[in-house]
């Protein structure tokens, strides 16, 4: 298996990959035509463009015999500190079970701290155990929850977070959810929260 940066030829097998991931996922939850729907529109063309042109964006394929069957996407965002957010982390049900994800999870959060994150982190609908259980399984922290809308339907979306081990100090935060419904990150180990 190899892990590599995603090149615009990669567009099927990433829409390929991205359905019957989302499919084996949250197919128990999701209409299929709607994630049909979904993955038409993160994955066409022009989105695609626009994010392997973008230097903040890390895109990652895994090809094993010619044919993709894994990708990690995330971009990275400047706050108040710089954080690597994992946006989709893909594998292929017929390919889950023998590590690739964590493949995919390691070159990545190499990639990521390349561009200085302190903070990685990553979302799943509450819908998803296996997702979930990833995310607890790689050392992430449940730290946070957010209601969010797909196909009309609301869907619980927790927030996990992990600092990377560089050597440097963590800050350690707290999520809070204001008035207004959204969601912050409070510092608890600085003077100024």
């Amino acid at each position: 298996m190899e892990i590599r940066d995603a090149t615009a030829a990669d567009l099927d097998g990433i829409r390929t990959v991205a359905h019957h991931s989302l499919a084996a996922s949250y197919g128990h939850a999701l209409e299929d035509d709607i994630i049909a729907q979904a993955v038409e529109r993160w994955y066409d063309e022009e989105t695609l463009a626009d994010d392997l042109d973008d230097e903040n964006t890390e895109f990652l394929v895994a090809v094993e015999d010619d044919r993709i069957v894994g990708f990690a996407q995330s971009y990275v965002v400047e706050r108040r500190d710089v954080v690597g957010e994992i946006d989709w982390l893909h594998v292929d049900p017929d390919s889950r079970g023998g590590g690739l994800g964590d493949s995919l999870l390691e070159a990545l959060e190499r990639r990521l701290l390349d561009h200085g994150v302190s903070r990685i982190e990553g979302r799943v609908l509450s819908a998803n155990e296996a997702g979930t259980d990833f995310y607890e399984n790689e050392d992430f922290e449940r730290v946070g929850e957010r209601t969010v809308e797909i196909g009309g339907e609301p869907f619980v979306e927790w927030l996990y977070s992990k600092f990377p081990d560089t050597g440097g100090r963590q800050v350690l935060t707290e999520a809070a959810t204001l008035p207004d419904g959204r969601q912050v990150y409070v510092a608890l180990d600085e003077s100024v929260r």
